[in-house]
């Protein structure tokens, strides 16, 4: 095969709510590229990121969590102007020169949850269709509706938690509250082509809890568009992956430790992190990542070793 024929695979991660424990996502993507010796093109989380820049602002689940967890409230280490905390081992996993793949040097590309500050999100975005929002320039919110290109794919966010069943499909536009899917912007996006589909919530009728609670918008808009894949989060029992028609649909679990654990370890929840590996239209496939180093991190060691 000559230079010009070979083909490059790129790799994004993909994973489920972070809900604050942004700096656990950075490490296990430093600890994926170290292990697979590359770098990581991108990133793609699929809402609920935890943005709460002031604690005075949390909503009721965030404050309960909190108080158990302080990691609810880790956007503390990316705040502008300046991070709250100073995290100098976050600070070389995002900024440093490590040659030997401890740098993560790709973005990350979020919609948000049905769990943020909204009002300063707002006030963070303006009129932007993407637009980081944290110190390091490294967690871009995608706006509802639009298709963004993150290293040569096509990706397109809708955000929000599922649309409350007796709100017409034509009561609101794009100013519907965004802590619900918005009906105008999958209307806009059915006319547009992307490769990949990244929302909060699930579309309806894929099993599990996407029977009872999921979005019709997000069904009808994948249904129309047909992209390759459809990664969302959110629910709190796993969807088992699934089909609409040539779309494959992936759930992603919370970016966190099991709480489950018998043991004060607590190994991470399965099903977190996913690798989307993509050549071009006709070479690309996705796989949730189970490897021994992923299954040796821990409550104890994630950001000791």
């Amino acid at each position: 095969m000559t230079g010009m024929d070979k083909r490059v695979t790129k790799h994004f991660a993909v994973f489920g709510d972070t809900h604050g424990h942004i700096r656990l996502m950075f490490r296990l993507c430093q600890l994926w590229q170290i292990n697979n010796q590359a770098y990581l093109d991108g990133i793609f989380q699929c809402g609920d990121l935890g943005y709460y820049p002031d604690s005075r602002n949390l909503d009721k689940a965030t404050k309960r969590f909190s108080m158990k967890d302080p990691e609810e409230l880790g956007f503390k280490y990316f705040t502008k102007p300046r991070p709250i905390v100073s995290d100098p081992k976050l600070i070389e996993i995002l900024q440093g020169s490590d040659s030997g793949y401890g740098n993560v040097k790709c973005p990350a590309y979020f919609c948000h949850g049905n769990h943020e500050d909204f009002q300063s999100l707002h006030a963070e975005v303006g009129n932007s269709d993407i637009k980081s929002i944290d110190y390091f320039e490294k967690l871009f919110w995608l706006r509802p509706g639009y298709v963004h290109q993150a290293g040569g794919i096509r990706i397109a966010a809708v955000g929000g938690g599922t649309e409350p069943i007796d709100v017409s499909e034509n009561d609101y536009g794009l100013e519907e509250p965004w802590k619900w899917v918005i009906n105008q912007a999958c209307k806009n996006l059915e006319d547009m082509k992307f490769h990949v589909l990244l929302s909060h919530t699930s579309p309806k009728g894929i099993g599990g809890g996407s029977d009872k609670w999921g979005s019709t918008r997000l069904r009808r808009l994948v249904e129309v568009v047909q992209p390759f894949y459809h990664f969302f989060a959110h629910h709190e029992d796993r969807i088992k992956p699934a089909s609409i028609e040539n779309t494959k649909c992936y759930w992603l679990n919370d970016v966190n430790f099991t709480r489950e654990a018998k043991t004060i370890k607590m190994p991470l929840e399965k099903g977190c992190m996913g690798i989307l590996s993509w050549e071009d239209e006709k070479n690309h496939d996705f796989n949730l990542v189970n490897d021994d180093w992923f299954k040796k991190v821990n409550y104890l060691n994630w950001w000791n070793e």
